[in-house]
């Protein structure tokens, strides 16, 4: 079995905020993704997988805007999980 597991997430929201006290060059933005899903009327396809194995999430970071300017709210993306050891 492969050590990475993949979620295919929808961009929710890509907030451009001004946070307390920051005094970054690149300010943060706030970002939020949630699960993919697939209707049973939907053609089966990649959704229908991904819907299976991971029906309900959530994914919220502070992220640089530089980078968070490049995510388009609506549009799917894959995110990989990685063993750190």
């Amino acid at each position: 079995m492969s050590p990475v597991m993949r979620c295919k997430l929808i961009c929710h929201e890509v907030t451009h905020v001004r946070h307390a006290n920051q005094e970054r060059d690149d300010p943060l933005c706030d970002v939020r993704f949630g699960a993919v899903c697939s209707l049973p009327k939907d053609p089966p396809g990649e959704n229908a997988v991904f819907g299976k194995y991971t029906p309900v999430a959530e994914y919220k970071a502070k992220i640089v805007k530089s980078v968070a300017d490049k995510l388009e709210p609506g549009k799917a993306y894959y995110i990989d999980f990685t063993p750190a050891d």
